[in-house]
């Protein structure tokens, strides 16, 4: 529901939305929000006592995963501006495939995380190339061709080859959605 959220405010602005002030009004709605309701709802007693770590160290971490999270979100804010809601709705999901990447690059080799979740890497990649196909006017498309394809717009000899090409190209906004992935990732 983000995805498609971003492109109704974008439509709607007569001028486009600084990506800066979309995701920081997100999160002082929500921290006013989250104040509200620790408000209302009375704290619960603990089942045993837990350490705390201190308080510094936990200030300096929650900076830093909000680091990650206040950025990633203006870099998918900013991609959205050029990338079909749909498109940068799956890019962003790449993140099911960047955590078990940086959970078996952080835990000494591909062998730490399962087959499983391996080969469901492995589809949700093919899915981000199928659905790349679809370029929206942020530059990213897939291009299938065959023995005499020529690009849109090419003149001159075209060179028959007799195996297919694939190609796949990204454009400035879903390298934004992705590199929001990318924090996303970290976040995890």
């Amino acid at each position: 529901t983000f995805a498609p959220a971003v492109k109704l405010a974008n439509a709607a602005s007569p001028v486009p939305f600084p990506a800066v002030l979309f995701s920081a009004g997100q999160y002082v709605v929500a921290s006013s929000l989250l104040l509200a309701a620790t408000a209302l709802v009375p704290p619960a007693a603990p089942a045993s006592p837990a350490p705390t770590p201190p308080p510094r160290f936990a200030w300096a971490a929650g900076a830093e995963l909000g680091g990650y999270l206040f950025i990633g979100n203006l870099l998918q804010v900013s991609g959205l501006a050029t990338v079909p809601a749909d498109r940068g709705s799956f890019l962003v999901q790449t993140t099911t495939l960047m955590v078990p990447l940086l959970q078996a690059l952080s835990q000494g080799g591909l062998g730490s995380v399962s087959a499983k979740t391996w080969t469901a890497c492995a589809l949700a990649f093919v899915g981000v190339l199928c659905m790349s196909a679809s370029d929206g006017g942020g530059g990213g498309g897939l291009s299938i061709g065959g023995a005499a394809s020529r690009p849109a717009g090419c003149s001159g000899h075209v060179r028959d080859t007799s195996t297919p090409r694939i190609a796949v190209a990204f454009g400035p906004g879903d390298v934004l959605v992705l590199s929001s992935a990318g924090l996303y990732a970290l976040h995890v």
